[in-house]
């Protein structure tokens, strides 16, 4: 992770590498000011050069003119030149390095949007299908779907702060942080961190957001943006394994079964008397749900019944509505059954989006339905499991919960 040389110069000069990024004009440095507080941050930004940075100057060769592997663009949303005549000059630049007509594309791209002052959120088609990785936020993502319709690169990658990241339907939990110091540059860590893993060490998706995620924990407990980050620290974060508990919703959680749900009352006294059965219930359950969340456990959700319907009823009755860091319902899970479709025995589920711990059952299930009960003891190796009565879980199994802490 340290540089082995004094200087970009030298590295260029080692390396063989030739970048011709430069012209005649007397340019100021382009400057970006964060003013944040505890819930949220603006940016000032000044663009200076970055007005006149042109991707037709970003001639890169090796020494032997072997086109370089990997090609990654920052901020592509502030850099106006690149965005111009729907991304004309980035697209000439990209079909230069990527080869598109040899048989064999040797060149991945990665691409990082940004956000967007004009509000726009457009990446021009032909520039997608160059990319090979799109990272972005969670609010990013959002707004830049429209461009996805047209072409959606292989991955994406979403990250979602405390709750961690997705790519191709695998999450990575986030990293565990002691104290958080500064939160800028941990999308610009995790970004690194993944390339770091994926493109320089061709790991897996999976470890490649592990080993991000540990990288952008460790930029959050440093002052600055640019301050190096220590290799031993991020090293330390992948082996802290992340403990689980993952709850059923219908007669779990909630004290009603699928088919009874009415929340068309966005009321909360309503929705807390309706679904969680009285308004001291719910205080008792909330008070388990935050003392799972300060041992730093994480919490998810996953149930038969729709993750919509789970998502609407949670933001109208909690503060926080992100408690849980995931919730499955029937829509995010694969089908089973050729005639009689049924999601898929939750054990799968668990094994695919919860890995297990190396030295102990880090994951707690639990659930009102024996069978699945049955199902998560028998097909998981990881899990210990809790088996609650059919009328919602009781004050004896909140604390039961507790205990397993």
């Amino acid at each position: 992770m340290q540089m082995e040389f004094s200087s970009p110069a030298t590295y260029c000069r080692t390396t063989y590498l030739s970048p011709t990024n430069h012209n005649s004009l007397n340019l100021p440095t382009a400057h970006c000011v964060c003013v944040s507080n505890t819930s949220d941050r603006g940016f000032m930004s000044y663009q200076g050069c970055l007005e006149h940075f042109d991707p037709r100057s970003c001639q890169i060769y090796s020494k032997s003119k072997t086109i370089t592997n990997h090609v990654h663009i920052g901020g592509y949303f502030n850099l106006n030149i690149f965005k111009a005549n729907d991304g004309a000059a980035l697209f000439e630049l990209l079909s230069l390095l990527t080869s598109t007509n040899s048989s064999s594309r040797t060149t991945t791209v990665s691409l990082v949007p940004q956000f967007d002052a004009s509000n726009a959120f457009k990446i021009p088609k032909r520039i997608l299908e160059k990319v090979d990785y799109l990272i972005l936020s969670e609010s990013e993502y959002t707004k830049i779907t429209p461009s996805l319709r047209a072409h959606r690169p292989p991955y994406v990658v979403v990250t979602k702060g405390e709750r961690g990241a997705t790519c191709c339907a695998c999450d990575s939990p986030a990293a565990p942080i002691d104290k958080i110091i500064d939160v800028t540059g941990a999308g610009d860590a995790f970004c690194a961190g993944f390339l770091f893993k994926r493109i320089l060490h061709q790991q897996p998706i999976a470890e490649s957001m592990h080993f991000a995620n540990a990288t952008a924990a460790v930029c959050c407990e440093t002052v600055s943006a640019s301050a190096p980050l220590d290799e031993d620290r991020i090293i330390a974060k992948l082996k802290i394994e992340p403990r689980w508990v993952v709850f059923d919703w219908d007669r779990t959680l909630s004290v009603l079964e699928m088919g009874e749900f009415d929340i068309s009352s966005n009321n909360k006294k309503v929705i807390v008397k309706r679904v969680f059965g009285s308004a001291e219930r719910f205080t008792n359950l909330l008070d388990m749900l935050n003392s799972l969340k300060e041992a730093n456990v994480k919490l998810a959700i996953l149930s038969f019944n729709s993750s919509h319907l789970i998502k609407k009823c949670l933001r109208i009755v909690m503060h926080d509505a992100e408690l849980f860091t995931h919730v499955y319902g029937f829509e995010d899970v694969p089908s089973i059954g050729q005639f009689l479709q049924a999601p898929q025995p939750k054990s799968i589920t668990i094994n695919n989006n919860f890995p297990p711990s190396s030295t102990e059952k880090n994951m707690l299930f639990v659930d009102d339905n024996i069978k699945n009960i049955d199902d998560v003891r028998n097909h998981t190796t990881h899990c210990t499991v809790l088996h609650v009565t059919s009328c919602g879980m009781t004050l004896d199994n909140f604390v039961e919960v507790k205990n397993w802490i």
